[in-house]
């Protein structure tokens, strides 16, 4: 039982560092996907507007629920 707890246990310097990677991985994807929505948007407006909407919008508010 004490290995268990000694596995499931995390220290708060390495809780510290996997909640700042993973905030850091989502505003990454949220910006890569901000950057590819404005330049399909630009460049293709008729095939990815409307489209590209439909997911923006939830990744956004995903982003800032998380």
């Amino acid at each position: 039982m004490n290995r268990i707890n000694a596995l499931l246990h995390i220290d708060p310097d390495s809780r510290e560092l996997l909640q700042s990677t993973a905030r850091r991985l989502v505003y990454t994807v949220f910006s890569i996907h901000l950057i590819w929505h404005f330049i399909a948007t630009l460049l293709w407006p008729r095939i990815f507007s409307p489209s590209m909407w439909s997911i923006t919008l939830p990744l956004l508010a995903l982003t800032l629920l998380s």
